[in-house]
């Protein structure tokens, strides 16, 4: 799939960014780490196509569904083996820091919106020397719902002083449904950054306004904003 034209994006008053996945190559060390939590409990392991369906929801949710009333300590192993692991995992995605220096060049107000955990969240943008890049990141538990849920796109917004009235001329940046999604419950336009082979299958349950084939083709729309 190739950049997507024309587009109807209006020049943003900020744009947020998904995480893993979208600025952090690190799908397969969660995927690690959430079997490391099967491990202690002596259960199957994930494939790569029932991980990616859990990235739909928060962890908290998908805990909760899955380990019943020990979640909270199947949620604590979880975290425990991120937080000690992940400084040695954080693959950044080519193009990102290069799309994050652009608009920051710009003077656009740029944020996180993610379902990682708050305190791996901010682990990792700090470890990446990235938190000067972000006027706000929001991990899973900040806002009342996650993604799809508008709900912490809304929050990052408040957090970076960005009226509400003004969604219209937000971007969300992500490479999964729930970024999308949560875009388009909140009025602001979606990208989608068509990283691998699920993003027919993306298409297939939202529209973004825009899809990129890497992280880097950001920096385009932003020179050709229509409205």
């Amino acid at each position: 799939m190739s950049f997507s034209a024309p587009h109807a994006l209006p020049y943003p008053d900020g744009v947020f960014f998904d995480f893993d996945g979208t600025l952090v190559d690190s799908r397969d060390f969660l995927l690690s780490a959430h079997n490391h939590v099967r491990d202690v409990y002596s259960l199957p392991h994930f494939s790569k196509a029932e991980f990616e369906k859990m990235l739909a929801s928060t962890t908290r949710e998908v805990y909760a569904r899955l380990y019943g009333k020990d979640a909270e300590r199947a949620k604590k192993i979880l975290f425990g083996y991120i937080n000690d692991h992940q400084d040695t995992h954080l693959n950044v995605i080519e193009g990102a820091p290069d799309t994050l220096d652009f608009f920051a060049r710009e003077g656009v107000t740029l944020g996180v919106v993610s379902n990682k955990d708050q305190d791996s969240l901010d682990s990792a943008i700090n470890h990446l020397g990235w938190r000067h890049y972000f006027q706000t990141s929001i991990g899973a538990g900040a806002a009342a719902n996650g993604k799809p849920y508008p709900d912490p796109l809304f929050l990052a917004m408040a957090k970076a002083g960005i009226p509400r009235a003004r969604v219209d001329h937000v971007w969300m940046v992500g490479d999964h449904e729930a970024d999308i999604l949560c875009a388009d419950a909140a009025g602001a336009a979606g990208i989608l950054v068509e990283f691998g082979p699920r993003s027919h299958e993306i298409l297939r349950v939202c529209t973004p306004r825009l899809v990129i084939p890497e992280i880097r083709a950001l920096c385009s729309a932003l020179r050709s904003p229509v409205l």
